[in-house]
C-alpha cells in the first residue's frame, strides 16, 4: 500500500467516526443546549457586563468551531472514500486491460 493510500484510508476512517458523532443524539443535543444557554445568558446580560458578553460570544464561536471541525472531518472522509473507490476502479480497469491484452502479439 502506498503512503497516499494509507492517508486516504486514515481519512476515510476518521470521517466515518465523525459521521457517527454527527448522528449521536447526545452530542447534537449538547450543541443545541449549550448554544441556547449561551444565547440566553448573552441576551440577559446587563449593561456593564461586557466581559461576560465577550466570554459568551467566545463560547459560541468555539462551539461553532468544534461543530464545523467535525463536519469538515466527515466531509474529508467522504472525499477520501470516493478517491479510494476511484483508485480501486482504475486498478480494476488496468487489470482487465492487462488480462485482455496479455499474451496477444503486438
Amino acid at each position: 500500500m502506498q503512503p497516499n493510500e494509507t492517508k486516504l484510508y486514515r481519512e476515510q476512517d476518521r470521517g466515518a467516526r465523525a459521521e457517527e458523532a454527527l448522528r449521536n443524539s447526545i452530542l447534537l443535543e449538547s450543541f443545541d443546549v449549550l448554544r441556547k444557554n449561551y444565547l440566553t445568558a448573552f441576551m440577559a446580560s446587563a449593561q456593564g457586563e461586557e466581559e461576560q458578553r465577550e466570554n459568551l460570544w467566545r463560547a459560541l464561536q468555539i462551539l461553532d468551531d468544534v461543530e464545523n471541525h467535525i463536519k469538515k472531518v466527515a466531509r474529508d472522509g467522504r472525499v477520501a472514500r470516493k478517491q479510494i473507490e476511484d483508485l480501486a476502479n482504475k486498478l480494476t480497469a488496468q487489470d482487465r486491460n492487462y488480462r485482455l491484452y496479455a499474451g496477444k502479439p503486438r
